[in-house]
């Protein structure tokens, strides 16, 4: 009976440390993807308040552009993307670095909006939903906009979902009409790519 008890109280601790080091994982993963919203999120205003300064005769203070310097200083903005379907709006970081895709979405190459060709914007999957954490959400159909510094909008309709390997490049120059939009993120642990293509509607 003695060797019994003390099965079930190793078994019992073994169980506890298994369920703190699960919460702890959880509560990792969650939370990278907490603070990167939250460096997206402040990127956004700065950028969308310097738009604003920019095209008014309001004033900001420097203070208020940059409401997180350390988060947003040093990364240039080429735009707003809007995901209405998955609630997302995003600035789109016009240089690509494994830093500034901690920070939010960025332009990985391609045309650039409105040219001829495929302009793709790439992002992390974070398993919270931020940047492009819902990104396999997405279905046929669903609008897709992207606002440049100067106010022009374009309008894009996402038309195909699809899973390819990280060495695949050419997929990325498959796209329909003259100018397109490609969104790409990372799944199945970085194995894979999801990529969802979309055509431009609305070219102004």
């Amino acid at each position: 009976m003695l060797d019994k008890n003390r099965l079930m109280t190793w078994l019992l601790i073994a169980l506890g440390v298994l369920l703190i080091a699960s919460i702890i994982t959880v509560a990792v993963i969650w939370g990278k993807g907490y603070f990167a919203q939250k460096r997206a999120d402040s990127l956004l205003t700065s950028y969308e308040k310097e738009i604003a300064a920019s095209s008014s005769n309001e004033t900001y203070s420097s203070a208020e552009i940059n409401t997180d310097t350390e988060a947003i200083e040093g990364y240039p903005v080429m735009g707003r993307l809007d995901i209405a379907a998955i609630d997302l709006s995003i600035a789109v970081i016009e240089r690509l670095s494994d830093e500034a895709l901690r920070v939010s979405v960025c332009y990985y190459g391609g045309a650039l909006p409105g040219e001829i060709g495929n302009t793709v914007i790439t992002g992390h999957n974070f398993a919270s939903g931020a940047h492009f954490g819902r990104l396999d959400e997405l279905r046929s159909g669903d609008r897709v906009t992207l606002t440049m510094d100067d106010g022009t909008v374009y309008t894009y309709e996402v038309y195909e979902s699809v899973i390819i390997t990280p060495s695949d490049t050419e997929a990325l120059t498959i796209y329909r009409g003259d100018s397109a939009l490609s969104l790409l993120t990372c799944i199945y642990n970085g194995n894979r790519r999801l990529l969802v293509r979309c055509k431009m509607v609305d070219k102004p």
